[in-house]
């Protein structure tokens, strides 16, 4: 496999990758966290920034791993407040945080392991 193939496979495989990672978190945009707060409630959710991605492939020295994919993207972090519950949940969001996140993957038998 060459270089340009595995980069090409490895866009692939990260591209499914958050959308396992974004399918996993506990609090979504349809699963809001909702608390009551001082002034009323308050809904929050996490979001995968898929547009955030980098990626980066290069080859590996290691017999049993051909080459070493780095995957960069961004979790987003979303606050809506209301008077009530639904209110809340309504919204409007504000990104509130966000988290800079790096995985670190393997080729290694035909496929890209962590």
């Amino acid at each position: 496999m060459t270089l340009r193939t595995a980069s090409d496979n490895f866009e692939l495989f990260a591209r499914d990758w958050l959308v396992k990672i974004g399918r996993s978190l506990r609090h979504t945009d349809a699963n809001m966290d909702i608390a009551s707060a001082h002034s009323g409630y308050v809904a929050s959710f996490t979001k995968i920034a898929t547009d955030s991605m980098q990626l980066k492939v290069k080859p590996s020295s290691s017999p049993s791993c051909s080459y070493i994919g780095v995957l960069k993207y961004e979790e987003h972090h979303f606050e809506g407040h209301g008077e009530t519950h639904d209110k809340a949940q309504q919204g409007p969001f504000s990104r509130v945080g966000r988290l800079k996140v790096t995985e670190i993957f393997r080729f290694v038998a035909g496929r890209w392991v962590n």
